[in-house]
């Protein structure tokens, strides 16, 4: 019921919230928007006679941020195959609640509607999808039209597994009991190694995707930190140590938990 409330609670901020960009002075013409030469005036080039100009800091926060938040989504898409619901609505509910992601709106809508680790509620999970929609979210759209023709999906445990399988196809995450990281897979298994049992049977050592079978984190390259540059444009540049919030400083990386490999 508490995540029910949050999830409400969010929708109806997050729905009410501008996301305005963060604008500075013209460096340029210094704000004026351009210059007055004899009897004519010209616009600056460089702001089109706005006078303001895109924060280049925030751009690069932007850039960064789009980076983190699709390794955010895949780590949400791989905790919910692997049946971890906490892990994946709290990657999600930050995407949406911080980010206004369409995306992450789509996938909490689904376990509401599923009852993944919180009550099912249909007219909380219609109104996710609305908004997801309202985004632009194509998955959404098509969402709400299978409610509308054939109504909402059971919250059963068949339903809920077979949901799981086919996000586990599409993402080519493993649900396999032995790949406890949920790592991504890459179809081919480097050297033919496998493990089995006396019965037969077998698994596949699969090399991990995400890190390339390094182990490491890539977004920090193993450090479990990295540097960013403050003040560049302002004159008072330096650089400062931050701790990597993809591996939340272990170094290792979130697809295969610094094996390199995962099991399939």
């Amino acid at each position: 019921m508490k995540r029910l409330f949050i999830l409400t609670l969010l929708l109806a901020l997050v729905s009410g919230a501008s996301f305005a960009q963060k604008t500075i002075t013209c460096p340029m013409c210094g704000g004026l928007g351009g210059t007055y030469m004899a009897y004519s005036y010209i616009p600056c080039y460089y702001c089109m006679g706005e006078g303001t100009v895109p924060d280049p800091n925030e751009a690069m926060q932007k850039a960064y941020n789009y980076g983190a938040n699709l390794m955010a989504m895949l780590m949400g898409k791989s905790a919910l195959v692997r049946g971890d619901y906490e892990e994946a609505y709290d990657l999600f509910d930050k995407l949406f609640s911080e980010e206004n992601s369409a995306e992450a709106a789509l996938y909490l809508g689904a376990m509401v509607e599923l009852g993944m680790g919180m009550e099912s509620k249909k007219s909380l999970a219609l109104k996710l999808y609305k908004y997801a929609a309202d985004l632009g979210n194509s998955d959404a759209k098509a969402a709400l039209q299978r409610i509308k023709s054939s109504g909402y999906w059971e919250a059963t445990d068949a339903k809920r597994l077979w949901f799981r399988q086919a996000l586990s196809v599409q993402t080519g995450v493993s649900m396999s009991p032995g790949n406890s990281g949920g790592g991504y897979y890459q179809g081919v298994s480097p050297g033919g190694n496998s493990r089995g049992s006396s019965s037969g049977s077998s698994s596949e050592r699969l090399r991990c995707a995400a890190c390339n079978g390094t182990g490491r984190c890539t977004m920090c390259n193993g450090r479990g930190e990295y540097t960013i540059e403050t003040g560049y444009y302002t004159g008072n540049s330096h650089r400062k140590w931050v701790t990597c919030d993809i591996c939340h400083g272990t170094g290792q990386c979130q697809g295969c938990y610094g094996k390199g490999f995962i099991w399939r």
